[in-house]
């Protein structure tokens, strides 16, 4: 491959996933030369996420593009009113009630303080309204394209990005890498992913069908001892946590996460049998569950670890992390993509102002400090469901506590914001 002529950009991002093309539009909106680099020739079919939670969605909202997104599905209205967020407006409406470790949290207590937002809503949908939103204010998104090495000076970075027509050089006054839970930017700038990932429990998630006769009229589903399992929440269970609900988009996804079990090694693949077997044991009975509907692709996704990881920094120098390659959460709430959505809107404006020289390292410093304590505070929150869940008296009397506790209103509001994402600092 020969070396092209240099081109110049003010921010290369990494990665162009609903992190990346949301703060690459976010800086094109200011003014801002952007250029998104992406391995993938096109974007993501995959399932992946399936809606978004707390202050992610108001700031979709105020950017014009919660409508957008909320009417892509007609199907998501009869979603919404099930998740008790009341008939889809033009704006949203905070839940009136939300699922914390399957703990059912009263939210309208605190309806004047409750920033508890929902929209069910695909990835791949965000994906691709974010793409375009990207697009129509001037980024310039290369898909097939790979970032192969980088520099930085205390003038700015250049990049060597692999090309299907060659390797292009680029030059910008600022790096950042939305590259997900493996960035290469982050291993290639030095900075470490300290955390934990706990073994002990096996995740599996896949898109299945639900026969009619094994739900009751309202949509749970039957138990041969106990109260149905109602769709859209976490159940605690003897051997594990069930949940399951289709989330606009025609599919129900079927979730489970079994205590004390081994994962099979990463190259066998999961499959419907498998989860169907794994449903059945949490469950405590056998279910009719059946291949999805439609084409696909459909979600049939296994793992063996639950992580817990932060970087040690989100800034080298010229080179920032935002989502993924920021931070790694397990747990329930969307809490992953809700971060890396609200990594790039405080990025942005302070990237923004960087590259236009308004004001010096100490805006891009706090960047750092605010995003990663949230980041920290966001890997407590989700510890905290994962000990509620967990099996075995202890954690029963836990529940039985943090349930009292829900009478308690300035309680109820620290839950709210914790899952909304809502950062303190």
């Amino acid at each position: 491959m020969n070396t092209l002529t240099a081109r110049s950009t003010d921010v290369v991002i990494v990665g162009a996933g609903p992190t990346g093309l949301f703060l690459a539009s976010e800086l094109a909106a200011q003014g801002v030369a952007v250029t998104v680099i992406e391995r993938s020739v096109e974007p993501d079919r995959l399932p992946r996420a399936n809606g978004i939670v707390g202050d992610a969605v108001r700031l979709l909202d105020e950017r014009g593009i919660y409508h957008e997104l909320a009417g892509h599905d007609r199907s998501l209205r009869g979603t919404l009113q099930r998740l008790g967020t009341g008939n889809l407006g033009r704006h949203p409406r905070p839940a009136r009630s939300f699922s914390y470790a399957g703990l059912r949290l009263p939210l309208h207590r605190v309806r004047d303080a409750n920033p508890v937002f929902v929209l069910p809503v695909p990835q791949r949908t965000l994906e691709l309204i974010l793409e375009r939103r990207a697009v129509e204010h001037g980024v310039a998104v290369r898909r097939g394209c790979e970032l192969r090495s980088f520099a930085q000076a205390d003038s700015g970075v250049t990049a060597e990005v692999t090309t299907p027509a060659g390797v292009e050089q680029y030059s910008a006054a600022y790096l950042v890498g939305c590259d997900g839970a493996h960035s290469m930017v982050r291993k290639s700038a030095g900075i470490d992913l300290p955390g934990v990932t706990l073994d002990g429990a096996v995740a599996r998630i896949a898109h299945m069908t639900i026969p009619r006769g094994e739900l009751t009229p309202f949509g749970a589903l039957h138990r041969p001892d106990g109260p149905a399992l109602k769709p859209f929440h976490p159940h605690r269970l003897a051997r594990g946590v069930f949940t399951f609900g289709s989330f606009g988009s025609g599919l129900t996804t079927v979730s489970t996460l079994e205590w004390g079990a081994t994962a099979p090694d990463d190259d066998v693949p999961l499959t419907i049998d498998e989860m169907r077997e794994s449903v059945g044991r949490v469950v405590g009975r056998p279910v009719d569950l059946r291949p999805p509907h439609g084409p696909g692709p459909h979600q049939l996704r296994r793992t063996g670890g639950r992580n817990a990881r932060v970087a040690a920094t989100f800034r080298a120098g010229r080179v920032l992390l935002a989502g993924d390659a920021a931070h790694l959460f397990t747990g329930y709430g969307a809490p992953s993509l809700n971060a890396g959505l609200l990594d790039a809107a405080d990025l942005a404006h302070r990237l923004g102002a960087a590259v236009q020289s308004v004001v010096g390292d100490e805006l891009l410093d706090a960047y750092d400090t605010v995003r990663r304590d949230q980041a920290l505070r966001t890997v407590e929150h989700s510890a905290a469901q994962e000990r509620l869940l967990a099996p075995g008296d202890e954690a029963t009397a836990r529940r039985e506590e943090f349930a009292a506790r829900l009478a308690d209103r300035k309680f109820l509001a620290a839950l709210a914001d914790e899952l909304a994402g809502r950062a303190t600092g």
